[in-house]
């Protein structure tokens, strides 16, 4: 959006631009509506959040809010890195700031409180209708709720099955809600053959180095040079990552484009009674998730003092 309002700024604009930019805010809300369901689920203690709930698994403890406060914002910080190396380390600051207002509303985005940015106040009407969407609702500070509940809330139209989408097993899905259903819910290794675009993620894992870093490195080069040409990549990348948003669009990419499917024209009919057939949860794998306690309990050790050593579990 923001290199589209440059381009308006030495154009004149047509009523095209308002379909454009309405397929861009439709867009921006089914996405958004998915992670609130998500959000929504782990609030309330659904599924496998169960466990997390600040009141206990039952919901029959006393409200321990400043854990429920430690765990949201542990979540927020993993989610920011997350995305951030997904998306090829690319405008951090923004990735921020736009997921505090998801999660917390402009209101209580502790991220622009910081930093002072005023980012929301510099963009243009244009940008607002995108990027803000047509779900704000206005209410005092202790009523007030998150873009991200709002989205659940509108009366926008709204296909259905978007809330059901890896949870129930729907017997027929148009492309759109395949592309989405894919991008949440589906294995990672059918992700580029699907022409689902993640980010980074789905590709081979061979192309990055530790850091998550593009390797271009010929076959036929030496051990030594290969290592010589990863640390000289990583420099680069870092000296790219620096430069201004201008040169950027120059530098090769290492993903696709992020392109949903059109909306159907035609209204989804609701079927005579909706599927009751849950599709089977994915798991983590084991080997993978034991690795990472190995690893865990490896730098609990190396970081324990020597003089507590005697300590049990």
């Amino acid at each position: 959006m923001s290199q589209r309002v440059l381009e308006l700024e030495t154009k004149v604009r047509t009523p095209e631009c308002d379909v454009i930019e309405r397929q861009y805010r439709d867009n921006l809300a089914d996405l958004k509506l998915v992670v609130a369901k998500e959000y929504s689920t782990g609030i309330i203690g659904g599924d496998d959040t169960t466990m997390f709930h600040h009141m206990g698994p039952e919901k029959k403890r006393r409200s321990l809010s400043d854990k429920d406060a430690r765990l949201c914002e542990t979540l927020l910080r993993i989610c920011v890195h997350i995305i951030w190396l997904a998306l090829g380390r690319k405008s951090f600051n923004q990735i921020e700031l736009e997921l505090h207002r998801l999660f917390k509303s402009e209101t209580f985005n502790c991220v622009e409180h910081a930093i002072n940015s005023g980012y929301l106040a510099k963009m243009t009407r244009e940008e607002r209708r995108v990027l803000i969407g047509q779900c704000v609702r206005k209410d005092k500070k202790l009523h007030i709720c998150s873009p991200l509940i709002n989205e659940v809330f509108c009366d926008r139209r709204i296909d259905y099955r978007l809330l059901g989408l890896g949870v129930i097993e729907y017997p027929e899905l148009p492309a759109r809600l395949q592309y989405i259903y894919q991008a949440v819910a589906g294995p990672e290794s059918d992700i580029r053959e699907s022409g689902v675009s993640l980010g980074i993620v789905g590709h081979p894992r061979a192309n990055f180095d530790t850091m998550l870093h593009p390797l271009v490195v010929p076959a036929a080069k030496s051990k030594s040079r290969v290592m010589s040409q990863s640390l000289q990549s990583n420099l680069d990348q870092s000296k790219i990552s620096t430069k201004s948003s201008t040169t950027t669009g120059s530098t090769k990419k290492i993903y696709e484009d992020i392109i949903l499917p059109h909306v159907e024209d035609e209204e989804p009919e609701f079927p005579p009674e909706f599927p009751h057939t849950p599709l089977p949860p994915r798991r983590c794998s084991e080997t993978q998730r034991r690795r990472w306690q190995r690893r865990l309990r490896r730098l609990l050790r190396a970081g324990a003092p020597r003089t507590h050593s005697h300590v049990t579990k």
